[in-house]
């Protein structure tokens, strides 16, 4: 991987794309409602669209998550030319996912069994479906995304190579395999996982990268990007803290916590109190996974040398 200075459009771009699915998870209503007519259905919750595209911002928020995805590993990477650089690469981007979403599944059986007394099925923990992020699973139902992310990861390489050798064709047929696939195959947990349902998003990064069809934003502002890198966490560990907010409630009920049930019951003061939860469970994971990190890269750096 190179190192490079950061492009502040796409950690921007990230950041607003996380903010975005994070509110839509919340079910929150904070838009108010004009002339008869909710604006976070028409923004959020739409399921309009068309070719199993829903016409929403938190739809269009998870491509822009491909999007960044492809267009960050094209930047950062100079092209794989054989077998070991590819084996390297692979390596390098499955122990950059898989530890810390692990760990997330570790989180929230801990918090399952403590919070609810419900131990987690083996279906949850055990079969490769959850184990790898494909489709759904009950402890956390993000981790489509991280089989989503890899698959297409797997096919970095080849896609890049495509890209700079005819860059418009090759966008142009990621498009028609896109729209083919959605047309063809109904939206589920499943289908998601498959690369083929982002490929166009994914192939726009990489195009973007490689055209410089993008905008140049003149900052090294260092909180930008730390902010865009903690966002992730937030991504990946936000629908574990916002699963279990029912029985946070029971929890203070149980121990007769009746002013801390008020308050969280409160939808402005729960989502202040709830999202002030998912950041410090999401730094916890983040310092958890930079340790991890550096184990794993000395680790590697054996095996490679």
């Amino acid at each position: 991987m190179i190192s490079k200075k950061r492009l502040p459009f796409f950690d921007i771009l990230r950041i607003f794309c996380i903010a975005i699915i994070v509110y839509a998870h919340f079910n929150f209503w904070y838009l108010p409602t004009i002339d008869g007519i909710n604006p976070n259905i028409l923004l959020f919750w739409n399921r309009i669209g068309f070719f199993n595209y829903p016409l929403n911002l938190a739809a269009f928020a998870v491509m822009g998550m491909f999007f960044v995805s492809g267009a960050v590993l094209e930047y950062n990477y100079k092209a794989i030319h054989n077998c070991i650089e590819y084996k390297g690469f692979i390596l390098k981007r499955f122990f950059r996912l898989y530890p810390i979403y692990w760990f997330s599944l570790l989180v929230s059986g801990i918090i399952l069994i403590v919070f609810s007394s419900v131990y987690p099925l083996p279906s949850d923990l055990m079969i490769a479906q959850a184990i790898f992020g494909i489709g759904y699973n009950n402890l956390n139902w993000i981790g489509w995304f991280i089989g989503a992310i890899f698959s297409l990861y797997l096919l970095f390489p080849f896609l890049s190579e495509a890209f700079r050798k005819y860059p418009y064709i090759s966008l142009i047929a990621c498009a028609m395999i896109e729209l083919t696939y959605h047309a063809v195959t109904p939206e589920s947990f499943i289908t998601r996982s498959v690369p083929l349902w982002n490929l166009c998003e994914f192939g726009l990064g990489i195009f973007c990268i490689q055209t410089g069809f993008y905008p140049k934003i003149d900052s090294t502002s260092i909180i930008l990007s730390k902010i865009a890198d903690f966002s992730f966490y937030v991504f990946l560990f936000h629908i574990i803290i916002l699963q279990f907010t029912n029985d946070l409630h029971y929890l203070f009920y149980s121990f007769s916590l009746f002013a801390l049930l008020d308050i969280l019951s409160n939808p402005l003061f729960g989502y202040i109190i709830t999202l002030c939860i998912i950041v410090i469970v999401s730094f916890i994971a983040m310092l958890i996974d930079k340790r991890m990190q550096k184990i794993i890269s000395n680790r590697l750096q054996i095996i490679f040398h």
